[in-house]
């Protein structure tokens, strides 16, 4: 059965006598959306496989365009996915596929041959205007030496292009797609040069500084505030703060020029910066003052904030939330176990009543006025001990510094004073080595934050958090209510479709911490406790 198969395809795939009773697809291919919407090169590909088929006599059936390109796999392209889907959609008819240069089929080899198997595991005859298939060794071996030209054509154009865009971000150039705030222009002895437009000069420019200078303390108010003047519309700020984080650390809006993947680092830029390079500083600054261990889940969102700190007391596993609308159009909020196998599974708790036990159960564990001195006391241990690090760590840095900077200068004089080409090619690279490492530490000695930022108004919110847990929950935006949470508890709170929250299970740090003040604060040193930074994050978020 399978020799007669195999016969069967042989035999379609030879061209034969007359096309009697075939239809004929064109496939055409352009190389950009450019070409697609001014119709150049593809109306002319359509043309001449019309005009073959005409002459064939074969019936024309259908067009398949794309755009794509003709390296990778061919089932990416959506036309060629297209064509092979209507050709299985019709089994019993039989085809003649047109296409006009054997670059437009594929211009990988690999995935040339296996395109080839899936034709002719359809039995459909391929057509090529400036290529004729045979089906002998000599044929296959031309035609996979055409392929694996079109293959090292496309790689050696792809690297020229790469080459060439180096050159312009080495050269101070952002030769990709324009930055926001942005306008390509062409300018005399520059060329295609970005200019700052309106949004840029106004909008973004402002709120670069409104960021530096504490006017928009945080991510999400920058968020808050560019998406209330459509910057991004029809988004929340909630799920924008990832492109926030890009605009911030962004140093093509202070004149600068990055691009890691192709290792250009820090080039001054011929385009006009939006900000000063001090105001870039700032940024800089506050946000890594502003970063924190924890993250926010992306799925989180405000109707839901216990997301992601519920378990199931059955099965361990996550708590998820979701809506459901009535018939009436009315929306109702449910936290569920969606561990399959729990015999929780799907069953719904009311947002409203888990959300309310949990206020129940942060007021259960509010702490006394006589608490307050003693997390006062620590509060200032902590932060002298993370400044004195900090302090510490920079002396290191810049003592490693000075001493690169002197390697680096023994090197020079060694490499001027050597006779040999040999031996100063070699001091030449480990000078190389030497300066990248020297560059490194200069941007980490640059960043330097503000330690005289009033922390006070972090111990402010963690005494109101610890005073009144419940109140100060519900007034939190939803990024900092994930951080306070471990201020509270010691981990995931277990709950029960019955019997609400296990807190037995889980510690609360208040708790612990108020035995600790009441009963054993006379006989431990405080500033030889461990740093509670690492699980407040959230004390260092204070702009």
């Amino acid at each position: 059965m399978a020799k007669e198969s195999l016969r069967y395809i042989q035999k379609t795939t030879y061209a034969p006598a007359n096309y009697a009773g075939f239809e004929g697809l064109c496939y055409v291919r352009v190389s950009d959306k450019k070409q697609e919407i001014e119709g150049h090169g593809r109306e002319s590909q359509e043309t001449r496989c019309k005009q073959e088929l005409e002459k064939l006599n074969v019936t024309y059936a259908k067009t398949f365009f794309d755009t794509k390109t003709g390296a990778g796999d061919f089932m990416q392209r959506p036309a060629m996915r297209a064509l092979l889907a209507y050709i299985d959609a019709h089994p019993h008819k039989k085809f003649i596929v047109v296409f006009d240069d054997l670059k437009r089929f594929a211009r990988d080899t690999e995935f040339h041959l296996r395109l080839r198997q899936e034709f002719k595991y359809r039995g459909v005859i391929l057509l090529c205007l400036n290529f004729q298939f045979q089906d002998t060794p000599e044929g296959e071996y031309i035609e996979i030496m055409f392929a694996a030209q079109a293959q090292l054509e496309r790689k050696q154009n792809a690297r020229q292009v790469i080459q060439k865009m180096k050159a312009r971000l080495d050269a101070g150039y952002w030769p990709f797609r324009a930055k926001r705030g942005y306008t390509f222009k062409k300018i005399a002895g520059h060329g295609r040069l970005l200019v700052p437009n309106k949004l840029g000069v106004t909008l973004i420019a402002e709120t670069l500084r409104n960021f530096a200078t504490g006017i928009l303390p945080r991510p999400i108010d920058v968020a808050t505030y560019l998406v209330e003047r459509n910057f991004w519309p029809n988004r929340k700020p909630d799920k924008c703060l990832s492109d926030v984080h890009d605009l911030l650390r962004d140093p093509f809006y202070c004149g600068r020029i990055e691009y890691t993947p192709w290792d250009v680092l820090d080039v001054k830029g011929k385009h006009k910066a939006l900000i000063s390079l001090e105001t870039f500083q700032a940024i800089q600054n506050r946000l890594t003052a502003l970063e924190g261990p924890k993250s926010l889940r992306e799925d989180n969102s405000e109707d839901y904030p216990l997301r992601g700190l519920l378990v199931c007391s059955e099965c361990g596993k996550h708590l998820s939330g979701s809506p459901t609308i009535k018939a009436n159009g009315k929306k109702f909020d449910y936290y569920f176990c969606q561990e399959r196998g729990c015999p929780w599974y799907r069953k719904s708790h009311p947002a409203s009543v888990v959300h309310q036990q949990f206020n129940d159960t942060l007021e259960a564990n509010k702490s006394t006025e006589e608490l307050a001195a003693v997390v006062s006391a620590v509060f200032d241990a902590v932060w002298g001990d993370e400044v004195k690090a900090y302090e510490w760590q920079r002396q290191v840095m810049q003592s490693k510094h000075d001493e690169l900077k002197r390697e680096i200068k023994k090197l020079v004089l060694a490499s001027v004073s050597s006779k040999s080409d040999i031996v100063r090619k070699e001091y030449e690279l480990q000078i190389e080595d030497l300066a990248k490492q020297q560059k490194v530490l200069e941007q980490k000695l640059s960043l330097k934050p503000d330690t005289s930022i009033p922390y006070r108004t972090a111990l402010n919110k963690c005494q109101q958090m610890l005073k009144e847990p419940a109140n100060t929950w519900v007034s939190l935006p939803l990024e900092e209510k994930h951080l306070v949470y471990y201020l509270v508890f010691d981990g995931k709170l277990g709950y029960d479709r019955i019997n609400g929250y296990r807190t037995a299970e889980t510690q609360s740090k208040t708790r612990l911490f108020e035995q600790f003040a009441t009963h054993q604060s006379s006989n431990v040193d405080l500033s030889g406790l461990e740093p509670l930074t690492s699980s407040m994050p959230w004390m260092r978020s204070t702009g």
